[in-house]
């Protein structure tokens, strides 16, 4: 395998650990001790110190639920309409793991099928150990009516792509068909969280575009209207920290994030911004708007915006949507905008200065 995890929980490449020979090294899957050999082609990988914990015969696969052995073989056949070099429950030494479904070609791809939640420290190793060895990964989940729409593993199963954006991607066993969600721009919007779901045949999962045949549908979901309080805020800042970690290794480990906050949004929560990323910016924002005063524009806004992403502690910079110049700009215009609307900001523009607000302290 090309990667494991350290003692400490982190992800570390078999070529990173050839200059920390002291540090001792786990699988990820069995929590076994790796050691770092080299290759007769000089290529650093780690393998178990002894047999692996959770070796077993792959071809029986104790303990796979229906379910998962149901969506395998709808994927299964449905690629061997269009691909020579399909086999199910691929052995890789190398990595020593065994992939659901492995599609041979001029791009090789392991097709991973996740029916119950998956933990970030695995789910990146894996990753990360099939991309070591020249493959394209995809991960499909299954749809489960016991799983919220928003619950932890399926934000942290978000991929990217420039033809889908912000999206992940379903099997429907039930309707045989493969379903992707897409997150629309909905960042404008306060009262609703919009996304389209394409319905599409399981045979085009090698596809990373549109294809011909796809149905789009258009969902939506209406947060409540009730205020944001005090803890509640408190507790979105608390739980925000705790999924930077998850954010940072995903992104380490290929994934491209984009920080639209409708992707993760809680149907209880009004504010799009609440436990996101962004909703630190956003109450940063408004302290400098307090403890600086003065008259604020747009453009001092903006620099105070792009001041506190160069400099947050929370390294905002490695995100995507930072060296997207046109969503900062929309994220950023959004923030200006919702301040006026909420009152935060009251408008002081005269003939000669028609962008002038201050800032109004909240009373309540």
């Amino acid at each position: 395998m090309y990667a494991a995890l350290t003692e400490n929980g982190e992800m570390i490449y078999a070529s990173q650990s050839a200059s920390r020979p002291k540090e001792r090294c786990i699988c990820p899957d069995c929590f076994d001790e790796v050691i770092l050999k080299k290759s007769s082609q000089g290529k650093w990988f780690f393998a178990h110190k002894s047999a692996c914990g959770k070796q077993v015969d792959n071809a029986k696969r104790p303990g796979e639920g229906e379910l998962h052995r149901k969506a395998k073989r709808l994927v299964v056949e449905a690629l061997k309409e269009s691909y020579a070099g399909v086999e199910e429950e691929y052995y890789l030494p190398e990595i020593e793991r065994t992939a659901d479904i492995y599609v041979s070609g001029t791009k090789p791809t392991v097709i991973e099928i996740q029916v119950s939640p998956i933990d970030i420290y695995s789910l990146h190793v894996r990753t990360a150990n099939y991309q070591g060895l020249g493959l394209r990964v995809i991960w499909l989940m299954t749809r489960s009516s016991k799983i919220n729409f928003n619950s932890a593993w399926y934000t942290r199963m978000l991929q990217y792509s420039e033809s889908f954006g912000l999206h992940r991607q379903f099997i429907n066993v039930e309707a045989e068909r493969l379903e992707i969600e897409c997150f629309l721009p909905a960042i404008y919007e306060e009262e609703n969280l919009t996304y389209s779901e394409i319905h599409r045949p399981i045979a085009s999962i090698m596809e990373r575009k549109p294809v011909q045949g796809d149905q789009f549908l258009l969902v939506k979901h209406q947060p409540t209207l009730s205020e944001l309080d005090g803890p509640k805020v408190r507790e979105s800042i608390r739980r925000t920290g705790s999924n930077y970690e998850a954010l940072s290794q995903l992104y380490a480990s290929g994934f491209k994030l984009v920080d639209l906050p409708e992707a993760c949004l809680t149907s209880r929560e009004r504010s799009l911004l609440l436990g996101q990323p962004m909703w630190h910016v956003y109450a940063w924002l408004c302290q400098q708007l307090k403890e600086e005063g003065g008259i604020w524009n747009y453009q001092r806004f903006t620099y105070a915006f792009e001041t506190y992403i160069h400099k947050s502690p929370h390294n905002l910079e490695v995100l995507p949507f930072v060296k997207n110049t046109i969503t900062k700009k929309l994220c950023c215009e959004y923030l200006f905008e919702s301040l006026k609307r909420k009152k935060v900001l009251q408008n002081k523009s005269t003939e000669d200065a028609s962008d002038a607000w201050v800032y109004v302290p909240d009373e309540r």
